[in-house]
């Protein structure tokens, strides 16, 4: 019985080491944005083998630092307007869901797929000065023939940093050099008296 459970070990083991993975990120890591405007962030991943044919992924952010504008599905799991691919988003507060899912056969998927590619780019507003950690949870990932694939998230790779938007405006600079000079004179009046 012993050697039965050995040698299942070893082959579940030896199974689970060449299943399919993919390791996610963000591009850029860091991101800088200064209050009311918005940043752009790619969410990458990296295939063991090609052919990723869908995926859920639900990434977390302070809602009180950014919020979710937007996102834009890149076409590697197939043309979204042609009808090769399915994405959808549900957003919540401080989260977002992402999901898409390709019609294209594995050999088509591929054609259009390396090693690493932008499965979506993300669109945030820096709304208070601070910063927010973009907290990535791998909800669903399979092949372009539909088996599972493992998901590795890579911890802390997603982070925005929001400081202040304020630029001072022209006339601010000339009420500041106007209390400079104001200033000057009235020293020189008292050194004078």
């Amino acid at each position: 019985m012993r050697l039965f459970t050995l040698v299942a070990a070893t082959i579940l083991t030896l199974f689970i080491n060449t299943a399919s993975a993919v390791t996610i990120y963000f591009d850029p890591t860091d991101s800088v944005v200064h209050t009311g405007n918005s940043v752009d962030i790619d969410l990458m991943i990296s295939v063991s083998e090609p052919s990723l044919g869908s995926f859920t992924v639900d990434i977390a952010y302070d809602s009180s630092i950014i919020s979710f504008n937007s996102v834009n599905y890149s076409d590697a799991l197939g043309s979204i307007a042609n009808g090769d691919a399915d994405p959808f988003t549900t957003e919540s507060t401080g989260s977002v869901t992402l999901s898409n899912f390709s019609f294209l056969l594995d050999t088509e998927l591929d054609a259009l797929q390396d090693s690493s590619f932008v499965l979506a780019t993300l669109s945030f507003m820096g709304l208070a000065i601070g910063s927010s950690d973009l907290i990535t949870d791998a909800i669903d990932f399979s092949n372009g023939v539909g088996d599972d694939i493992t998901a590795t998230i890579i911890a802390n790779s997603g982070f925005v940093e929001v400081v202040t938007g304020e630029i001072p405006e022209p006339s601010s600079y000339l009420l500041m050099l106007f209390s400079i000079v104001l200033l000057s004179v009235q020293k020189r009046r008292n050194i004078q008296a």
